[in-house]
């Protein structure tokens, strides 16, 4: 898979990180996340324990989930911060990891 297109995009707006997300994954994937950002209550989406490729990992802001991003396989995940360009940061990172809220996975 070829990320370089997705490499240093701005941010595209409100609901940012959910929509670069959406768009990322319907092109590279041919999966539609749902219109519910609440991913644990959306309809063909389950939680899983081992994030793969193409699974979507949940970060809380504050209490709650505020930011998503998509796994890319070995410890990797594609995400855009407002403010920023899309990136390629680790799962490991201090920055992230003590905020994952979840992983999550298409079953349909």
């Amino acid at each position: 898979m070829n990320l370089a297109p997705w490499i240093g995009l701005p941010h595209p707006g409100r609901r940012g990180c959910y929509r670069f997300a959406a768009r990322f994954l319907a092109a590279e994937a041919g999966l539609r996340l749902p219109l519910n950002r609440e991913l644990a209550l959306a309809h063909g989406w389950a939680p899983v324990e081992r994030p793969q490729r193409f699974d979507v990992v949940v970060f809380n802001r504050g209490a709650r989930p505020g930011h998503i991003g998509v796994c890319l396989g070995r410890g990797e995940f594609l995400h855009v911060v407002e403010g920023e360009t899309s990136t390629i940061d680790y799962l490991t990172d201090l920055a992230y990891q003590p905020r994952i809220e979840g992983f999550y996975r298409c079953s349909t």
